[in-house]
């Protein structure tokens, strides 16, 4: 056990300059000094806590010092016998040290979650994301304390692949991109790695918890387009035992990928602008901020033909059918949307039904329309404040209820 002369709360007997005689028994008197305080120039001072007289080969017994100081994050352990000697069989002077353990080392993490931003930190096997909430990681940032030696990591990002390393403390992932991590890769240097064995075990879409990768080993999943939802990560004693099943912590998708169909959009917004693209029913737009959306664009991919798509606008009425990316609405005319159809074209329209629902005005989220059919209000004066739009295999179930796509005033 190391023990920390330089900053410790020690406990010391004084040396007696002459053993004190008493019917012919040797006794020596012990003077029991405490750590005190700290000070900026000279180190850690003390004060005289109590004194006893101990007889040759009796035993040292400490006074109760449960309460007094101790430095900062190094725990009490126990005493030791300073210069030799035993403290059940005292026979010369010496002195009491208190033993301190240092701070146990520590991992720290915190990833940032789709729709909920940055967590706090969390450490030692606690899970960092979410469960049950189908919210994908973007990025994480992890960091050691306690141990000398540093941390290094890189994630696997959608559309991005195998990012490179970074280290203690620093991102890996993207911000604002809205694209999901699908591995990671975690690693120790310096004395941290002579020292530990770094164990790290995530929970992916559609997969579960996985087992437990260490050390560089690879976590997650290649080729089925899954988001991480969560992390834990845990340092254990080199050598020692894992802290769970390590057989299977990435999976490799080995079969030919077929890139699933998509369709990706985004909203211009009132005193926002234009929002980064989502897709495949994500919300693109606001919820309870009263902003009106004021044009959109549209795009498919991974699939042969179009996307069009026409918007009803404030003192405009129905504007024309637009395709692929292109704008449809009005740009710094501050001109609400307040309706929308859209329909694919060509191959996507032989394999596909495209739906979309909106959250109006004073309405809330209306249902399902699809492949053409109006979505909002008219003879409202009602602004969208947000859109889903989804592909389904032709013939396939709706997402949800398409009951009241459209309200007429």
């Amino acid at each position: 056990m190391k023990r920390i002369i330089s900053l410790i709360a020690c406990i010391l007997l004084i040396f007696s300059a002459t053993p004190v005689k008493a019917d012919e028994t040797v006794y020596y008197t012990i003077d029991f000094y405490v750590f005190d305080y700290m000070t900026s120039d000279t180190g850690w001072r003390y004060k005289l806590h109590s004194s006893v007289q101990v007889p040759a080969g009796g035993s040292v017994t400490s006074p109760d010092i449960s309460g007094l100081p101790t430095p900062t994050d190094h725990p009490f352990s126990g005493l030791w016998f300073g210069y030799g000697g035993d403290t059940n069989n005292v026979q010369r002077d010496g002195r009491l040290m208190a033993d301190y353990n240092s701070p146990a080392p520590s991992v720290n993490y915190q990833t940032h979650i789709q729709n909920v931003g940055w967590q706090d930190y969390v450490s030692n096997g606690a899970l960092s994301g979410t469960s049950g909430q189908s919210k994908r990681l973007e990025a994480i940032r992890i960091k050691l304390e306690g141990v000398s030696g540093g941390i290094e990591y890189r994630t696997h990002v959608q559309d991005i692949g195998w990012q490179d390393w970074v280290a203690n403390d620093a991102l890996s992932g993207t911000s604002a991109q809205s694209k999901r991590l699908e591995a990671i890769q975690i690693r120790l240097t310096g004395e941290a790695a002579d020292l530990y064995d770094v164990y790290y075990r995530v929970h992916a879409q559609d997969t579960g918890w996985l087992d437990w990768a260490k050390n560089g080993a690879s976590a997650g999943t290649a080729a089925y387009s899954r988001r991480l939802e969560a992390v834990e990560v845990k340092l254990v004693t080199k050598g020692g035992v894992a802290p769970g099943p390590t057989t299977r912590p990435f999976i490799q998708n080995s079969e030919p990928v077929t890139a699933t169909p998509t369709v990706s959009y985004k909203t211009h917004v009132q005193d926002v602008g234009w929002q980064a693209y989502v897709s495949n029913g994500e919300i693109a737009g606001t919820s309870a901020q009263s902003k009106r959306l004021e044009g959109i664009q549209i795009k498919l991919g991974n699939i042969a033909g179009g996307v069009e798509y026409s918007t009803h606008i404030q003192d405009i009425g129905w504007q024309g059918f637009v395709a692929n990316d292109a704008m449809s609405g009005t740009s710094s005319q501050s001109k609400r949307l307040e309706a929308i159809k859209i329909r694919l074209t060509g191959a996507a329209a032989n394999s596909y039904d495209i739906y979309y629902c909106v959250h109006a005005q004073n309405t809330g989220w209306l249902d399902w329309a699809k492949n053409g059919e109006a979505a909002g209000t008219a003879g409202f004066s009602y602004r969208l404040e947000a859109i889903k739009i989804v592909l389904v295999p032709k013939g396939g179930p709706a997402p949800g209820a398409t009951a009241r796509a459209f309200v007429q005033g």
